[in-house]
């Protein structure tokens, strides 16, 4: 993640998080706990050696648009199956998931303190642009969200972009039209 690299990063954008997002530090234990059962379930899957199931490459489109439960298009989930699957040899059209296993761990960014953030937030100086779906996910309170936009506003001296799309998390996918031309023109801004 780009905001761990911070003088190798020249521009950053950020899809729908800013930054790591803050647990209630009453959790903190909890939130271990959870992350550590599901890091060694995982671990467990990892050494089981078993094989990958197969399907057709619509059948793990289907199950791919089920599973995020109406979050992304159909043609969303084709481009998400077309980049993490693979034809299994020897078939005419069987497909497998090919993603890290290690991708199902949720996100343990969310055992970081609002301290955490802040440092983090301290310590991004490039350029930024930050696209937001609207509704998307509540990661956060909408107040700690534009908090630290203006956080990173005051403490970094490069430009600071802050833009609401409609959607959800996956608004990228949705309406690629509508993300597009603000990432090429950051992108391709002399910032």
């Amino acid at each position: 993640m780009a905001i761990f690299y911070f003088s190798t990063v020249h521009k950053y954008v950020a899809l729908d998080n800013l930054r790591p997002v803050a647990s209630n530090p009453g959790n903190f234990h909890n939130a271990i706990k959870l992350l550590t059962s599901i890091v060694l379930k995982t671990e467990s899957v990892l050494n089981s050696g078993k094989e990958r199931k197969s399907f057709t490459f619509e059948e793990l489109v289907q199950h791919n648009f089920k599973s995020r439960k109406g979050t992304v298009n159909i043609e969303g989930c084709r481009a998400l199956v077309a980049r993490s699957s693979e034809k299994v040899p020897g078939t005419d059209n069987l497909y497998r998931f090919t993603h890290d296993v290690k991708l199902n761990i949720p996100v343990s960014f969310r055992i970081f303190t609002k301290a955490h953030g802040e440092g983090i937030a301290n310590r991004l100086k490039c350029p930024i642009c930050f696209i937001k779906g609207d509704p998307g996910e509540n990661y956060e309170p909408l107040e700690d969200l534009v908090e630290t936009v203006e956080l990173v506003r005051k403490l970094n001296p490069s430009p600071v972009e802050y833009h609401m799309i409609p959607g959800s998390h996956h608004f990228h996918l949705n309406s690629p039209e509508l993300v597009a031309p603000i990432v090429n023109k950051f992108l391709d801004s002399s910032n």
